[in-house]
């Protein structure tokens, strides 16, 4: 997981990738922020809801058998 790096404008910026990457094997990492969040799970369109891990500065993430296409919200 990438640290947190200030900005001048006392804001944060993370060098990671938010949102969906295609992994090797079929796989699909999800990244997403949401700090004010203590629980986040992945919902995707005709599938049962993955919960996400939270890690630093409210960075969540998980991992699923999906492929380019796939309909899914955070929620």
């Amino acid at each position: 997981m990438a640290a947190p790096r200030a900005e001048a404008a006392g804001g944060f910026a993370y060098e990671t990738r938010f949102g969906a990457v295609m992994l090797e094997g079929g796989s699909t990492k999800f990244t997403f922020w949401a700090p004010g969040c203590d629980s986040v799970r992945l919902e995707i369109e005709g599938a049962e809801p993955v919960p996400m891990r939270r890690g630093e500065a409210g960075i969540f993430t998980a991992e699923a058998k999906v492929g380019a296409g796939a309909r899914y919200k955070y929620r």
